[in-house]
């Protein structure tokens, strides 16, 4: 099994899970978000990672980890939105299979953005947003800063230096770090709690709307999730690797659980885990894999700014 193509899988499926979550259901006042003009807000978010697939007899294990930490400043607050700037301040990142294992951290020398699979993280350290929160909905609304971290993609994925074609890695960064991508992705680590039961709207190519039911304990609000085919019924197909070689995952499980806990105001932690099975095959190979998702975000310092 090729490695790029177990990445992709493990990408494909960790990125719908994360950024694909929506609130259908206002949240109560003892859940919102407020952000005081001046203050900086500082968060580590990790993310942990593990594929295990078997392919026809042969089992293989994909672990990785990234960890960002970033600053949140609000730079003005009214009673309509805030405005934020975040900022990436850290990047440490690890993938280890069964024949390679690499690593980068942002504040060693040695780290390279030649580094297989995980060097381009590098890239976005340094990088800000500028997001605006919509008190009345109690989400992020809009997002922007998306292009200069497609320039800095360019000063190292550069056009053919004879054709000027350019280099066709830049249509997946510019998707991937596109300003939608990135406000879904962020709308999920920046955002209250909920409550009762809300709806999770996952769209392409998964296209399905799961029920998230959300309670309370002494220090936080949970949730949980679970999506499994019904008797007869097959999950959706998920298309990987186009081109001449095209493959069909099928999801088999979906489920989730966590935990937000907002006090006065302000996100202090959120917990959760994703997990999904799914089968699929590429060219004369059975796959099955189950993919593993743990992540963490805890503020751990806030002043107010210059």
């Amino acid at each position: 099994m090729n490695i790029r193509l177990v990445l992709l899988v493990l990408l494909s499926i960790c990125c719908t899970c994360v950024q694909a979550e929506e609130v259908a259901v206002a949240q109560p006042k003892h859940h919102e978000l407020s952000f005081k003009a001046d203050r900086v807000d500082e968060y580590v978010y990790q993310t942990k990672q593990s594929t295990k697939q078997t392919i026809n007899n042969d089992k293989l294990v994909i672990n990785s980890e990234i960890a960002w930490v970033f600053s949140l400043r609000c730079k003005s607050s009214n009673e309509q939105n805030a405005t934020l700037l975040l900022t990436i301040q850290a990047i440490k990142a690890s993938v280890k299979g069964p024949a390679f294992e690499h690593s980068i951290a942002s504040d060693d020398p040695e780290s390279s953005r030649d580094t297989p699979v995980i060097g381009h993280l590098l890239i976005l350290n340094g990088k800000s947003l500028t997001l605006t929160y919509d008190y009345q909905t109690q989400r992020l609304s809009k997002l922007s800063g998306a292009t200069e971290i497609h320039k800095a993609f360019e000063k190292i994925y550069k056009p053919h230096p004879i054709t000027e074609e350019p280099d066709p890695r830049m249509a997946g960064i510019r998707a991937q770090y596109s300003n939608e991508a990135l406000l879904r992705l962020w709308s999920e680590i920046i955002r209250p709690a909920g409550t009762g039961t809300d709806e999770i709207s996952l769209p392409a190519p998964l296209n399905l709307t799961l029920k998230r039911k959300w309670a309370s304990n002494d220090k936080a609000e949970t949730y949980a999730y679970l999506y499994k085919p019904t008797e007869g019924q097959t999950g959706p197909t998920i298309q990987l690797n186009p081109g001449s070689n095209p493959i069909e995952a099928k999801l088999q499980r979906l489920q989730g659980s966590g935990q937000i806990r907002v006090v006065d105001g302000t996100l202090l932690e959120a917990t959760g885990s994703n997990s999904a099975t799914m089968s699929m095959r590429a060219l004369t190979q059975s796959i099955n894999q189950t993919l593993e998702v743990n992540w963490q975000l805890l503020r751990t310092k806030a002043y107010e700014g210059d």
